[in-house]
């Protein structure tokens, strides 16, 4: 018995003793977040000064949003205008100045004495400049619908979007009708957030209730800070 005691220590004083180079942690932890990071990827508009590393769909959600990515004018995009300008973020606000100035007039809280034709479908579109943040302000009348449709898109992420919200009054003299509504990313489709109800919707008997003169009313709009918003 002692013997093959003795035997055993020596066969196993024999084998070699594989030690982790430095720095490397062969934890369950550390597994897993080498797994995860190996994952991850950057997001294609890097070149253009993204940080963000993401995988899998949060990465192409990501890439849909990016505030570096190409931008088409909006204006066509949503109104069917007639341009074809293409650039950056940083040159949205040039291109509407430059091209559609009457277009930027809207500021942050505004009066509005807005004419209104029940008889067709209308679009429009403002920008606006809140500090360093743009917004789209946009509005649709469908005749066959009988209603009318406002949405405010924060130009950027989602993630970022929902730390404001929009106010949309229309009042006469006596009477007034009043939403508060989350803003959007420019990202998703405006049509789209109409038709899911996530905005401001007037029916056409509401606003003939509400008119200030003939085909006129007067609408107040604000953008705000999203007091719940997590930050």
């Amino acid at each position: 018995m002692t013997e093959i005691r003795r035997s055993l220590r020596l066969k196993s004083k024999e084998l070699p003793t594989i030690r982790p180079r430095a720095g490397v942690n062969f934890s369950r932890k550390s597994y897993g977040s080498f797994t995860i990071e190996a994952s991850l990827q950057d997001c294609k508009y890097k070149y253009r000064g993204c940080k963000m590393r993401l995988a899998g769909e949060e990465l192409e959600t990501h890439q849909k949003q990016c505030r570096f990515r190409w931008y088409r004018c909006e204006g066509r995009k949503f109104a069917g205008w007639d341009c074809k300008w293409k650039g950056y973020y940083e040159d949205v606000m040039h291109h509407f100045k430059k091209i559609h100035p009457e277009r930027t007039y809207m500021k942050v809280e505004n009066v509005i004495d807005m004419s209104v034709s029940f008889d067709s479908d209308s679009y429009d579109i403002e920008l606006i400049r809140k500090r360093n943040r743009l917004f789209w302000f946009k509005h649709r009348l469908l005749s066959e619908e009988r209603a009318a449709y406002w949405v405010c898109q924060y130009v950027g992420p989602q993630d970022e979007a929902v730390s404001y919200c929009y106010e949309v009054v229309i009042s006469d003299d006596v009477r007034k009708f009043a939403v508060t509504e989350l803003c959007h990313t420019d990202a998703v489709d405006a049509n789209e957030i109409y038709e899911s109800g996530k905005c401001v919707v007037v029916t056409f008997d509401q606003m003939k209730s509400l008119m200030t003169g003939p085909g006129e009313i007067q609408l107040y709009f604000r953008i705000k800070r999203n007091v719940k918003a997590k930050r």
